[in-house]
């Protein structure tokens, strides 16, 4: 289905109906999840884009979906040490 609208609750339906999610993480409880385990050094980085060279462009969440702009929506990267 192609939606054009970019709203939460698609999101959400869309990531349990078409990805079998079990839990959706937002991203204060990613942050959290991450320092419990023991990451220390936590920055949520921009679809796409890394200050490490080798994780530039490694995100391939939109080519699996209808729109780029609904991947950059809904995805969330972090990178921690």
């Amino acid at each position: 289905m192609n939606i054009d609208v970019y709203w939460a609750s698609f999101v959400i339906n869309n990531a349990f109906g078409n990805w079998n999610h079990k839990f959706i993480y937002d991203g204060n409880l990613m942050e959290h999840a991450m320092r419990t385990a023991g990451f220390t050094i936590i920055e949520r980085c921009n679809y796409g884009l890394s200050e490490n060279p080798h994780l530039v462009g490694i995100e391939s969440h939109g080519k699996n979906i209808a729109t780029n702009p609904m991947a950059i929506f809904e995805t969330m990267i972090f990178e921690a040490r």
